[in-house]
């Protein structure tokens, strides 16, 4: 898994946060570091520059060596996507009903 590259204007290649060995540890990893990125990161703030801020060590410890704070970041994910809607399938949804 990479995190924090970019592309556009300014170039910048992901860092490695790490290999996993199953699907169910890969998507704990990422959940996990979209939370911590979301609770940590500046408002508007991208990931590279997130990234550049922390530092890959400092993600890598929180996300990877630090089971029991990476099981709370997946906790707390969790409860929001339990709340959050996704737009495009309502609309695809009013669409079906309608044809």
């Amino acid at each position: 898994v990479y995190v924090g590259g970019a592309g556009g204007i300014h170039l910048r290649g992901g860092d490695l946060l790490g290999t996993f060995e199953t699907e169910e540890e890969l998507t704990e990893i990422v959940g996990a570091f979209l939370q911590y990125y979301r609770e940590e990161a500046h408002y508007a703030e991208r990931t590279h520059t997130f990234m550049e801020r922390l530092g890959i060590e400092r993600v890598r410890r929180v996300i990877v060596e630090d089971l029991e704070e990476r099981k709370s970041l997946v906790k707390r994910i969790n409860v929001a996507l339990a709340v959050a809607s996704d737009p495009w399938k309502e609309r695809v949804v009013e669409a079906a009903a309608v044809a």
